[in-house]
């Protein structure tokens, strides 16, 4: 995987969302696990981030508000992090309305309950299919950027 870091601007622009509404999500504490920034510096995206962003876009699109969108969001984040590797994540939904996320080939298609309560719906992200477009584009964003000094004298 790759370890370039794209600036908010190229990160939502990959993950097709308005960065004006991601980051008055993050205002209000909606996304608590955006990057890292200080006051006039841009906040910097790895391909975690970018996956993830590109998930909460899929989220609030869908009617998920960011309230419910960023936390659900955040923790996939966490274990992308922790769990490296893992192609495709379960969202399973319970009875109770609260998402966990489980790697699918830690999850057996015909379970009826987890952590004790009913499930009522599994969501199948393929990370695996979304990766290489998202490392590509960020990639190309950071190689097509050309510093003055770098042009030739017949530019």
């Amino acid at each position: 995987m790759t370890r370039i870091k794209v600036s908010s601007t190229v990160a939502a622009q990959i993950a097709g969302i308005n960065k004006q509404r991601f980051n008055e999500a993050v205002a209000a504490g909606f996304y608590e696990c955006a990057p890292r920034t200080a006051p006039g510096k841009t906040r910097m995206f790895d391909v975690n981030d970018v996956l993830a962003l590109n998930v909460y876009r899929h989220l609030t699109e869908e009617g998920v508000i960011p309230a419910k969108a960023g936390p659900m969001t955040c923790e996939l984040l966490h274990l992308l992090r922790a769990y490296p590797g893992h192609d495709r994540w379960l969202q399973v939904k319970d009875g109770f309305g609260r998402t966990t996320w489980i790697p699918a080939d830690q999850f057996s298609a015909n379970s009826e309950f987890i952590s004790g309560v009913n499930i009522v719906s599994t969501r199948d992200w393929r990370i695996g299919d979304m990766l290489p477009r998202i490392i590509h584009e960020m990639e190309e964003a950071f190689y097509s950027v050309q510093h003055p000094d770098d042009r030739t004298d017949e530019d």
